[in-house]
């Protein structure tokens, strides 16, 4: 510390050296911050069009039941799979999980890949492996 207290002009130049780090690793802080709200977002969104999705099929099979439809018939599991990248606007690479149980669901596995750029160039695109799950219960009546 002594250093920076000279009046001979060393200390501004390790000053200087301080400031340029400091300012380097909040650029790079908000760079990081970013790309977490950018996958955050994506989660976010990807989940609210999935809980769209499933409610919309299971409205469609309730008001097959309700005009006579059979149970079996009205639920068609492979549609729902099948039906579900498209609707969803997801990648070719999706992986659709379909969960059975107390109802139905879908689990939804794919890759999001984002731009990393940094002072206006582009250095790459950083893969991150998504996972976003729904799952609509069935009341007991």
């Amino acid at each position: 510390m002594r250093i920076l207290k000279t009046k001979n002009g060393e200390g501004y130049v390790w000053l200087a050296v301080l400031v340029l780090f400091l300012s380097l690793l909040t650029s790079v802080l908000l760079l990081y911050l970013t790309l977490c709200g950018q996958v955050l977002n994506e989660r976010r969104e990807r989940k609210q069009a999935l809980d769209s999705y499933l409610a919309e099929f299971a409205k469609a099979s309730y008001d097959a039941i309700r005009q006579g439809d059979g149970y079996a018939d009205a639920i068609d599991y492979d549609n729902l799979t099948d039906n579900c990248q498209s609707a969803l606007g997801l990648p070719d690479d999706t992986e659709v999980i379909l969960e059975r149980g107390n109802g139905f669901g879908l689990t939804v596995c794919y890759t999001l890949k984002i731009p990393v750029t940094w002072n206006g160039r582009t250095f790459g695109t950083l893969s991150v492996p998504m996972r976003v799950s729904s799952f609509y219960e069935e009341k007991e009546v």
